[in-house]
């Protein structure tokens, strides 16, 4: 999978590239048909399929820190940005949150994720939190295969967002079926940001 984190100001370049992620949800259960549409695709998107009330006490949870730090605005249901500029250690606060530790550990994300994959699942402990400022120019927008930095494991990379994103914000953009070409990643390459 190649992602490409986008922003707003991106999508005028992309526009014609972005296109609605393939919903694979209907597929859930079916171990072989998830197998086959993520070799396929070098994706799987499963819409609404975790528990609504762990994603959200995992939401209010990141917001509190975000707004212990300051971030984002007290008492907001969405992060609503306080113009504060990162201090430079948000993620290894999150790190030290065991959020995301938590949150795989929770009963229903055990058993989504066993009925996804047809076993139970492991996770490494390599989680990484993406926090964006609106408006700013913070290189998240470089073009990547996490195969690349993560040579001979097998792995799923799994990306929650935590609250409703549309074109206006940007998101993940995936070029599907990139895998298949190999490995892509070139040291030096520009981003899609300098092209």
């Amino acid at each position: 999978m190649v992602s490409y984190g986008m922003r707003a100001e991106d999508l005028a370049l992309s526009e014609l590239a972005l296109a609605e992620l393939e919903d694979s949800s209907h597929l859930y259960g079916d171990r072989r048909a998830l197998d086959e549409r993520f070799d396929e695709s070098g994706y799987l998107f499963l819409h609404d399929a975790l528990d609504v009330g762990s994603v959200e006490a995992l939401k209010s949870q990141v917001i509190e820190i975000l707004t212990e730090l300051g971030l984002v605005e007290a008492a907001s249901a969405e992060p609503v940005w306080t113009g504060r500029p990162l201090a430079g250690n948000e993620a290894a606060i999150f790190d030290a949150s065991g959020l995301w530790q938590d949150f795989v550990q929770l009963p229903s994300t055990r058993q989504f994720l066993a009925a996804a994959f047809g076993e139970p699942v492991e996770f490494a402990n390599n989680a990484q939190y993406k926090l964006a400022l609106p408006y700013a120019d913070d290189g998240l927008s470089q073009t990547h295969q996490d195969g690349f930095y993560n040579g001979g494991l097998y792995f799923r990379t799994w990306w929650i967002p935590l609250m409703d994103i549309d074109r206006s914000l940007g998101g993940v953009a995936l070029a599907s079926h990139q895998h298949l070409r190999g490995v892509l990643h070139q040291i030096g390459r520009a981003s899609c940001r300098e092209r």
